[in-house]
């Protein structure tokens, strides 16, 4: 019998995805690993971004995750998004960056 290769790579990822959100859903349990997401705040298009991501961090601050990471379309490369940027700053652990396709726009 032939084995549909993408239905296995299906069924393989929700058994990864399944136990991990199960084995990391306790933060106490040995060897968990907690962390925050966020994506597409597009500050320069959203006037609210200072303060969705204010709640965010604030959130992830007091949740004691691991990391935080950010999948793209954070805010473009200007110094009036200092304030912003110093937001994501204030988070008390690692945080990470992943460049969207807006992130780049006219820097």
């Amino acid at each position: 019998m032939k084995t549909n290769k993408w239905l296995t790579f299906l069924i393989i990822t929700c058994l990864f995805l399944a136990t991990g959100l199960f084995s990391c859903s306790d933060h106490t349990l040995p060897g968990s690993v907690s962390f925050g997401v966020c994506t597409d705040v597009h500050n320069d298009l959203i006037p609210d971004g200072v303060a969705r991501l204010t709640a965010f961090i604030e959130e992830m601050n007091r949740s004691d995750v691991d990391f935080i990471i950010q999948l793209g379309d954070f805010c473009r490369p200007y110094p009036a998004n200092d304030t912003f940027l110093s937001t994501w700053n204030s988070f008390e652990g690692p945080a990470y960056h992943v460049l969207g396709n807006h992130d780049m726009d006219g820097g």
